[in-house]
């Protein structure tokens, strides 16, 4: 009888017992937002999440605010980012006026806690073009498990006609600064403003 018990119905383990996963099973994965707000800040990237477009532009201001920027000084590349935030676009981008700049992107990389960008948001620029701080707007839907992942989505969404200029955007981690490896690398410091 217990045979049948153990083929059809499963026993449930007693209490304080938890269910434990052969080390040979593949390990269970993260949901991809939570595997990214875990990378994403475990480097130093400032993470705020909103769920109301009133509350996007109040957090904006915010960060506004506590790195004492004045509007001017945040440039964007894209008009219609610019006109959301109530902010002039800016051509060309010049570094010694602006403070930061405002951008979107293609896909946030859950595994590197990183954001998959193109020529629709940096233009021409390469990376070390931009200026050190960055304010990244995005929404819950653009997550991407990995590059690779990240990718497929690129291709998907302009399907024949793929941008240039993809590059990856990474948080400057302060534990990078000693690592003679990472000197003359282009991460930026990131605030992330993500709407549901």
């Amino acid at each position: 009888m217990n045979l049948w018990k153990n083929i059809f119905g499963k026993k449930s383990p007693p209490k304080g017992q938890e269910e434990q996963q052969s080390p040979f099973m593949p390990k269970k994965k993260e949901a991809v937002e939570i595997e990214f707000a875990k990378n994403f800040t475990k480097k130093g990237g400032k993470f705020i999440f909103t769920e109301s477009h009133e509350s996007v532009l109040e957090n904006f201001k915010n960060i506004l605010l506590e790195n004492q920027w004045k509007p001017e000084e945040i440039a964007c590349l894209n008009e219609d980012l610019a006109t959301h935030f109530g902010l002039e676009k800016n051509a060309p981008l010049n570094t010694k006026k602006h403070k930061a700049l405002l951008i979107t992107c293609e896909c946030l990389i859950s595994n590197k806690g990183a954001f998959l960008v193109c020529q629709h948001q940096i233009e021409t620029l390469s990376i070390d073009q931009l200026p050190p701080q960055l304010i990244l707007f995005a929404s819950a839907d653009q997550f991407a498990r990995d590059v690779s992942e990240g990718m497929s989505k690129l291709k998907q969404k302009y399907f024949g006609n793929l941008p240039t200029n993809i590059t990856n955007l990474t948080v400057k981690s302060d534990t990078e600064n000693d690592d003679f490896l990472a000197q003359g690398s282009s991460a930026k410091n990131i605030y992330l403003l993500l709407q549901d």
